[in-house]
């Protein structure tokens, strides 16, 4: 019987256990929700609905000694910091419009840090022109072959023509070319502005 005893009033046994575990806590808020499962990690992954919570008596929340007023604490309420904003609005006057050699606009924020957004616009764009410009330089030295390979064939006196294979070459030529400029010619023809 007093082994009972001891057991109820958590004295030893499992409860002994609990309480220990619940000392070990020092948030009394964090405390008194821990004092509503006293089961374990495991037990509480395995079933986690709220039928199967063991709650702890009152014997356990005065030993763990959780304050009367926090025994009905159902959840822990958190501050949340307050995100601040990315980009604050900026006045007309910061704002400067501005044209880069490519041919393109944006606006840049003087006396800021550039956005990222930006930024990004900016590589993208110079990567896109990096490999337009690659392609025609290709193109460029294919033709040069077929020039070399047309003046071989005109010092042998061999008839073989070489403008039929430069027609597609001239044609890809051109459209990486216009890729290129008419971003350009599109700005000033709409605006007439120098590039900065």
């Amino acid at each position: 019987m007093e082994r009972i005893n001891a057991m109820v009033n958590a004295e030893i046994g499992p409860l002994k256990h609990s309480v220990e575990r619940l000392r070990r806590i020092p948030d009394l808020k964090k405390r008194a929700l821990a004092a509503n499962d006293l089961r374990s990690r495991a037990s509480k992954r395995r079933h986690h609905d709220k039928g199967s919570r063991i709650h702890g008596s009152d014997t356990v929340r005065a030993l763990a000694r959780i304050p009367e007023s926090l025994s009905s604490c159902t959840h822990l309420e958190i501050e949340k910091p307050q995100k601040r904003t990315k980009m604050s609005k900026r006045k007309p006057y910061q704002i400067v419009k501005t044209v880069v050699t490519q041919g393109f606009s944006f606006n840049r924020l003087r006396g800021w840090r550039q956005p990222v957004k930006t930024a990004m616009m900016l590589k993208n764009r110079t990567k896109k022109l990096q490999q337009w410009t690659d392609q025609q330089q290709q193109i460029d030295s294919f033709l040069d072959i077929l020039r070399h390979e047309q003046v071989f064939y005109d010092h042998l006196g061999i008839k073989e023509d070489q403008q039929e294979y430069a027609h597609s070459l001239l044609d890809a030529r051109s459209h990486y070319k216009t890729l290129r400029l008419r971003r350009v010619a599109h700005h000033f023809e709409n605006n007439g502005t120098t590039s900065a």
